[in-house]
C-alpha cells in the first residue's frame, strides 16, 4: 500500500506539514503522542489512516463499508469509483482503496 507519482510527491509535502507531537486532553489527563518521523515506521493500519487524512485534505474521500469490505472513492462528495465484493478482508480493502485513490489522484493531477 504505497502511493506513486504525483500523489506520492504531494503526500510527502503534506506529511511534512503535520505536527509530530499531538497533545490531546482526555478527561483530566493530557496525552502526548509523538509520531515517528519516518512514515514507514507506522503500522499498516496507521499508515492507512494517514493516507485517508491526506486524501481528505485534497477533497477525495475513501470509504470502506463494514461487513463486505466494499470500497467507495468520492471527489468533493461525488462518487468516482465503487468496488463491491471484490475483496475478502479489511487488509485487502485498505490496500485496494488506497491504490484506487492513488490512481484517481494521479489521473486528475498530471
Amino acid at each position: 500500500m504505497e502511493l506513486t507519482g504525483k500523489a506520492k510527491e504531494d503526500f510527502d509535502k503534506w506529511l511534512n506539514t503535520i505536527p509530530r507531537n499531538i497533545i490531546e486532553n482526555v478527561g483530566n489527563t493530557q496525552l502526548c503522542m509523538t509520531f515517528p518521523y519516518n512514515f514507514s515506521q507506522l503500522s499498516e493500519s496507521m499508515q492507512y489512516g494517514v493516507y485517508v487524512d491526506f486524501f481528505d485534505s485534497v477533497g477525495s474521500e475513501v470509504y470502506i463499508t463494514n461487513g463486505l469490505f466494499d470500497i467507495e472513492i468520492r471527489q468533493n462528495r461525488t462518487l468516482i469509483d465503487r468496488s463491491w465484493g471484490e475483496v475478502a478482508t479489511r487488509h485487502e480493502a485498505r490496500t485496494k482503496a488506497i491504490e484506487k485513490a492513488n490512481e484517481i489522484y494521479n489521473s486528475n493531477n498530471k
